[in-house]
């Protein structure tokens, strides 16, 4: 039974494969195609949404119609407008033609009804293809010329024209002109653009029209096709309509995106043409038909966001035809089987089904394997997942889908694939495979792959591979590769290559063999193992490649580079022993270190991979054995050559790919091929370093001529167990134990109770007991360090000694021990510039925080010290004789070691000697103090920095009776110094403040004050000379300036208030006196008058009693200069009241003036004379006081005369003087 046995389809016969919108196809051809056409649930779906919508009462009148290449959209959009136009097809309207087609569908009844709605409707279908017109005039033109093409008229200038005659209705009369002119109908003319033009003019002037107005015509014609715009075709189709009421225009335009895409016509253009069009509500219709989807197209465009919006709803509705379709289309239209092959296919599924199932598996899971009878039999001889590949195939790439360079659609390239490659195939288990699918699907090979073909073959001729052919395998691999969505693995490749399932394992052999010959030949190219076929660009790259050499030095280096990180090196640098880690210098025979640079005791060698001479290592090894055969601290490593020439190809791959991707000069097409090349590079450093560590991990490991083999599982064990024999014939002195350098700063942090479990169970460190006492001078570590550092030694060079045989102590252990050393006391640490010499020392432990710190700090061991009872002396007199703790704020105890007590010294001087400094020798009142000074400078005697070289000198000088008497005497003189300065040196300072303010108050005063000026003397006197000692003399000094003051204060102040009373008096018969006056007459008497009272007042009672360090009295706050100004002021202020007095007004100081005389009767036109200005009339004054009689001092004559000048000058120039009265 051949393949078109097994089909229903007649294989002989060909199937149209594009539909033309633009053409008139027909009877036959349209029955055909309608026979032929499927309509799955799908469509049926999409058809009912679209009629619901044209049959309702929605008002956008715009439809979206997307599918990609081959899918039928533009047949199904045929489909439409035939329903549409209910065109008849041999006699049978479409509609009922189209009955068949629905019977079946879930929603044959809701189609049906609306198809039969349909008939209340006269529709004109307007179709064409947008990429096959002239876009000159603009799309609203290329439109209304389709739509007068429908109408029988042309569509240049001349069917404009036609259709305005149409419009007046002269249409008839226009084509009886034609066929009287000419004798053919004009049906046939306009088929003849020159039989047009003729008859075109000659009708119109046998209608009437004159040259004139036919020139007019044309040239309107002209204009308006010119200027065509979407207003125009909105008005001319509203015309049309409005002779047509019951009619609606559909215009189908197909191929939208493709147009839009060749700059045919513009999206926003389509846009105004359905906003135009859509103001004539559901009377005219625009379905566009496209490859790619609306939204697809709007962003390919790159349209604003408020032009997008309205492209969405102009094309309201939106129909999508899938590929899930097309598939149904090609099961039911190709792909149907007859009965009798139905049944031989089931069986052969049952016996082949998990071939069937492996073959169709190819690891993408939208690409499902065929596990069931019936996927089987329904895509026979094809497998369900080969027509999504042919989809991709065709259509995956946008290149494609926007340029339609692939001509072919999946039906067309489904039915040449049964007709051309399998119909005459009598096996029933054969299958289409992918070599058949691209021959059919891609008739444009380029000639750079048609070469890559006959390479192919010309390479594989002869090579003994019967199953395989050098351009099948090239087509398979090209097809899988086009197709994007599954990898071109060794089995993909096999599985889609073979046309029988049973033939997998057998051809995957010899596509295997294949590959590798035509990687070599670099026809194909294989990353992350998938292959591909070598363009032109990559042979360029590849050619370049190979043209870099890499040298012998280089891989070694890289070799090296990954025996670095890889944890056998690691792990060969340290063996962990009971108690301590031991480390071991790792390094190549060409001295590279890979681990522990600084071990030279102990060493691992690694042997180089490519030194090895010939094929066979063992001339290395007995070379080795014999050189190593005396050296116990040498442990060699010698790889096995096995996989030598792999591990050198890899390397060399490797650096031509990084060569490569380094070079600048490359193309942007190259630059991507770099870039698959080298997404193998991650897999072939992968197996670089594989293949290296096997290499040693099966190789041999040689000690003291001993021949050791090595195997993976046994490296481990054997690389230790030689280590270990190592290290027990180096080390002699090596202590059972290490200790971390991580412990050595919590030496310091721990409680004394706590140090003696600190550093493990090892008896080789108890350093300390259980009260936190050093009791380590015996110990090993303890001895060994201290004899190395007897003198300043660093902890580098305290590393470098002892590190080395026979010891070996880590630095850990050295780090840790030292630790303790400092701890107990025995060491002397430098470490940044400063010398510490307790651990209890600000910065004194930074020398442990880290190794690095370690090494640059130096250590001496401590020789010699204070007895306990210096040691006890010294302490006990700095905390009972000295207070120590108060001045210092620190403890001071027995526990403190010889530098730290013999630094309490220091501390306690250097503490005394700041103070003096701050609270008395940078004030003002510093030579009050001359004993603190003379203190300091014994304190001086102690405020050196201890050191190693110093502390046992000082401390013994300190112990000498005298030098101690001394410094305790310093030490209260200083203290009670500072008691006085806090508790007193304040009410001093009043004391001098008063003294002052005392010398300025009789200063001012002039008065004499002697007295005063020598107790003041001597008050100064006695400060300068010692503030502390006088400081009862300075109070008794300032006592008597007190009573001084007091009593000049009393004494003028008692006159003071007399000759105030006497005033107050005075104005007290002058306030009578001015009572009996109006006081407006003597408001400015008035207000003087009690002014004076105001102020006199204060002093007629001033208290005589005074704050301890105040001149002003307690409640008057009145100063000697006050009560002395006053007293001085008194005969002004009689003066005063004097003048008071005479300046009182005994009659209206302001007389109202007279009234202006009032004019006559009748002399109402005659002018008033204006009043003449008054002047000022002399005002007579009397005297207030007689010249005084008889004889008088002169100090009583010049007080009147005084009085009587201070009363002129109250007086008016012109004013008189009665010195008569």
């Amino acid at each position: 039974m051949t393949i078109k046995d097994i089909l229903k389809i007649n294989l002989d016969e060909e199937i149209n494969t594009v539909v033309d919108l633009d053409n008139n196809p027909t009877d036959a051809a349209l029955k055909e195609g309608l026979d032929s056409f499927v309509l799955t649930q799908s469509l049926g779906k999409h058809l009912q949404d679209f009629l619901e919508e044209y049959n309702g009462g929605t008002m956008q009148s715009g439809v979206w119609l997307s599918g990609f290449y081959g899918s039928g959209k533009s047949y199904f959009a045929q489909i439409i407008g035939l329903l549409l136009q209910n065109k008849t097809i041999f006699g049978t309207p479409m509609r009922d033609r189209f009955g068949v087609k629905i019977d079946g569908l879930p929603n044959e009844n809701l189609l049906k009804h609306e198809i039969g709605s349909l008939d209340r409707i006269n529709n004109i279908v307007v179709s064409f293809d947008a990429s096959k017109h002239n876009n000159v005039n603009g799309l609203p033109y290329m439109i209304f010329g389709s739509f007068l093409r429908n109408l029988g008229m042309t569509d240049s200038w001349h069917g404009i024209i036609e259709f305005d005659i149409f419009i007046e209705g002269k249409r008839e009369q226009f084509l009886d002109a034609v066929k009287q002119n000419t004798g053919k109908d004009w049906s046939e003319i306009i088929k003849s653009n020159t039989e047009m033009v003729r008859a075109f003019k000659p009708a119109l002037l046998s209608m009437g029209y004159t040259e004139e107005e036919f020139s007019e015509l044309k040239s309107m014609a002209m204009t308006v096709k010119n200027e065509y715009d979407a207003a125009r075709l909105k008005q001319d189709l509203s015309r049309f309509l409005d002779l047509n009421p019951d009619t609606r225009i559909v215009f189908f335009i197909d191929e939208v995106s493709e147009a839009i895409t060749q700059k045919k016509i513009r999206l926003d253009d389509l846009e105004g043409v359905a906003e135009a069009l859509a103001a004539l509500g559901r009377k005219v219709w625009t379905i566009a038909i496209a490859q790619q989807r609306l939204d697809d197209v709007i962003k390919a465009e790159n349209i604003a966001l408020n032009s997008l919006t309205k492209v969405r709803d102009r094309f309201r509705t939106k129909i999508a035809i899938e590929a899930d379709e097309v598939d149904t289309i090609i099961r039911h239209r190709l792909l149907a089987k007859t009965d009798e092959s139905r049944t031989v296919l089931g069986d052969y599924f049952a016996s082949a089904n998990g071939a069937i199932a492996d073959v169709t598996n190819i690891g993408v899971p939208s690409l499902r394997k065929t596990t069931d009878v019936e996927t089987y039999i329904a895509y026979y001889p094809f497998y369900m997942h080969q027509f999504k590949l042919l989809q991709y195939f065709l259509f995956g790439s946008s290149e494609l889908t926007q340029t339609r360079v692939g001509n072919r659609g999946m039906i067309i390239s489904a039915f040449d694939v049964l007709k051309k490659e399998v119909k005459d195939v009598t096996s029933e288990h054969y299958h289409v495979n992918a070599t058949q699918l691209c021959n059919q699907a891609d008739d444009r090979v380029e000639e750079s792959l048609s070469l890559r073909y006959r390479q192919a073959e010309d390479t594989l001729h002869g090579a003994g591979l019967d199953l395989i052919q050098g351009k099948k395998l090239l087509q398979t691999i090209h097809f899988l590769v086009k197709s994007e969505v599954t990898h071109t693995t060794i089995d993909n490749i096999t599985k889609s290559y073979i046309n029988h399932p049973e033939d997998f394992h057998e051809t995957r052999q010899q596509i295997k063999k294949a590959l590798d010959i035509l990687q070599r030949q670099q026809i194909v190219i294989v990353t992350g193992e998938q292959y591909r076929i070598t363009n032109e660009a990559e042979q360029r790259i590849l050619d370049d490649m190979r043209r870099f050499d890499v040298q012998t030095w280089e891989k070694a280096q890289d070799i090296n580079n990954i025996l670095k990180n890889r944890d056998f090196i690691k792990g060969a640098g340290m063996l962990s022993l009971p108690g301590m880690n031991v480390r071991f210098k790792v390094a190549t025979a060409d001295g590279e270190v890979f681990k522990n640079g600084n071990e030279n005791n102990l060493s691992v060698v690694v042997c180089d991979l490519l030194s090895c001479p010939g094929k066979d290592d063992e001339t290395l090894v007995n070379q080795v054995r014999r050189d190593t055969a005396d050296s116990k601290g040498v442990l060699t490593l010698i790889p096995t050559v096995q996989y030598r020439d792999q591990i050198s190809e890899l390397i060399t791959d490797l650096r031509r790919l990084k060569y490569i991707e380094e070079k600048t000069n490359l193309s942007d097409e190259e630059k991507l091929i770099v870039h698959r090349l080298c997404s193998e590079r991650d897999t072939k450093v992968a197996r670089l370093h594989e293949l290296v560590e096997a290499s040693y991990l099966s190789g041999v490991a040689v000690y003291c001529y001993n021949k050791l083999i090595l195997t993976p599982e046994t490296f481990k064990t054997v690389v230790a167990q030689q280590q270990e024999k190592m290290f027990e014939n180096i080390f002699t002195k090596r202590l059972s134990a290490e200790l971390s350098d991580s412990l050595a700063s919590g030496v310091f942090t721990r409680q004394a109770g706590q140090l003696h479990n600190y550093f493990g169970t090892s008896t080789d460190f108890k350093f300390f007991d259980t009260a936190g006492t050093f009791i380590g001078n015996n110990l090993l570590v303890v001895s060994e360090i201290l004899g190395a550092a007897s003198a300043f030694t660093s902890g580098k060079d305290l590393e470098n000694k002892l590190t080395c045989a026979p010891t070996g102590f880590s630095l850990g252990t050295i780090m840790t021990t030292l630790a303790a050393l400092f701890r107990g006391d025995k060491v002397i640490v430098k470490f940044a510039g400063e010398e510490y010499t307790s651990c209890r020392q600000p910065g004194a432990t930074d020398a442990f925080k880290n190794a690095r710190n370690f090494v640059r700090a130096s250590f001496k061991a401590i020789s010699q010290g204070l007895s306990y009872n210096e040691k006890r002396e010294i302490v006990d007199i700095l905390k009972e004789e000295c207070n120590y703790k108060k001045h210092t704020r620190q403890d001071i105890s027995y526990q403190l070691n010889d530098f730290e007590i013999v630094d309490a010294i220091r501390s306690l001087s250097k503490a005394l000697i700041q103070r003096v400094n701050n609270e008395i020798e940078a004030t003002d009142y510093e030579p009050m103090f001359p004993m603190a000074k003379a203190a300091k400078q014994v304190l001086q005697q102690y405020q050196a920095t201890v050191t190693e070289a110093n502390y046992l000198r000082t401390a013994k000088s300190f112990l000498m009776e005298t030098n101690t008497d001394e410094f305790i005497k310093a030490v209260e003189r200083i203290t009670g110094d500072l008691r006085f300065i806090s508790e007193k040196m304040r009410e001093v300072r009043r004391m001098e403040n008063y003294l002052e303010e005392v010398k300025d108050q009789f200063e001012k005063t002039r008065g004499n004050y002697d007295a005063v000026k020598e107790k003041i003397e001597d008050f100064n006197m006695r400060c300068d000379a010692d503030v502390v000692h006088h400081y009862a003399d300075l109070k008794k000094d300032v006592q008597d300036v007190r009573d001084i003051y007091n009593q000049s204060f009393k004494t003028i102040a008692q006159k003071v208030s007399a000759f105030y009373t006497s005033l107050l008096e005075k104005l007290e018969g002058l306030k009578s006196k001015l009572s009996q006056y109006p006081r407006q007459w003597n408001a400015s008497v008035w207000f003087e008058m009690e002014r004076l009272i105001v102020r006199f007042s204060q002093y007629t009672n001033i208290s005589t009693t005074f704050d301890p360090y105040s001149v002003k009295s307690l409640r008057s706050r009145l100063d000697l200069r006050d009560v002395v100004n006053a007293s001085e002021n008194i005969p002004t202020l009689e003066n005063k009241i004097y003048v008071l007095d005479a300046q009182v007004h005994d009659t209206d100081p302001n007389p109202p003036l007279p009234p202006e005389p009032q004019p006559k009767p009748g002399d109402e036109g005659t002018p008033t004379p204006p009043t003449p200005p008054t002047t000022p009339q002399p005002k007579t004054h009397k005297l207030k006081s007689q010249l005084p009689q008889g004889d008088v001092p002169v100090a009583v004559y010049k007080q009147w005369l005084t009085r009587q000048l201070a009363l002129l000058s109250s007086f008016g120039d012109n004013d008189k003087i009665n010195l008569t009265d």
